[in-house]
């Protein structure tokens, strides 16, 4: 697979987790409703670092590949080398 695009529509709105793959990225975009809270796992070895390109906002852990998420949209991206 070289891409998803998901979205639920819970009772709180719509959640989405898209992502991308390109020879050199992963694109990752999320959207996560007020009132909830979202936990990511990215697909990442344990104690890898993630190859952080792009991330508008801070996101705590982020580094790590596991990581929470609360309202907004988000656009992730990172190498793939």
């Amino acid at each position: 697979l070289d891409a998803v695009d998901c979205t639920y529509h819970s009772p709180l709105g719509a959640i989405v987790s898209n992502w991308k793959k390109t020879e050199e990225t992963y694109l990752f975009d999320f959207t996560i409703p007020a009132g909830s809270i979202a936990e990511v796992q990215l697909p990442f070895s344990n104690g890898e670092t993630i190859p952080l390109i792009e991330s508008p906002q801070d996101i705590p852990a982020l580094e790590s590949g596991r990581f929470e998420l609360t309202k907004g949209t988000y656009q992730i991206k990172l190498s793939r080398k």
